[in-house]
């Protein structure tokens, strides 16, 4: 019931946004969903796996709808990408002078800040995630020194090894040490 519900008022936001007809929709195999714009749009039948993809489409759409596509769970009938990119570009514009369009992303860039705040001991774990790692995983693509630079080799049967120490080498020519 309370999907319904969510699916109905997505469907009373969703055609504020549009300017060129999206013929039809179908969200979860429910039923066939036609919005209109004010102006006739290109033929297209979309099909959109579940209710809460419907939402983020209607959140952030730039981002949702390829996401979607390329997980397979937007669906274009008849795989006509030609005419629902022909569709997102028509609206585009109209969607990002939309106040609600505009409230979302006031809202995303304010949340933005507090979802990367960093105080102490985040930062003690964000550090510790990136640095506190195994040695056997550094093993498995670092030299003996630890160096991070690619080596110089000389030919292909030279080891990580010596082409560190051969890098090291003519870095110290270079610099005359």
């Amino acid at each position: 019931m309370c999907c319904v519900m969510l699916t109905r008022i997505g469907l009373f936001i969703l055609p504020q946004f549009l300017y060129i007809d999206c013929p039809h929709i179908v969200i979860t195999n429910g039923l066939t969903h036609s919005l209109k714009g004010e102006l006739a749009g290109p033929e297209v039948m979309i099909h959109l796996q579940t209710d809460r993809l419907f939402w983020r489409i209607l959140l952030k759409p730039d981002l949702a709808i390829g996401e979607a596509y390329m997980d397979c769970s937007l669906a274009i009938a008849n795989d006509d990408l030609e005419q629902l990119m022909a569709l997102l570009m028509a609206n585009n514009g109209h969607w990002q002078k939309h106040w609600l369009a505009r409230t979302g992303l006031f809202a995303r860039i304010y949340l933005a800040f507090w979802k990367f705040f960093n105080l102490p001991a985040r930062a003690k774990r964000n550090v510790a995630h990136h640095y506190d790692l195994k040695d056997s995983l550094f093993d498995q693509f670092l030299d003996p020194r630890r160096q991070y630079s690619c080596g110089y080799f000389h030919t292909a049967s030279d080891t990580l090894a010596d082409a560190q120490i051969t890098k090291l080498a003519r870095l110290g020519a270079k610099l005359c040490l």
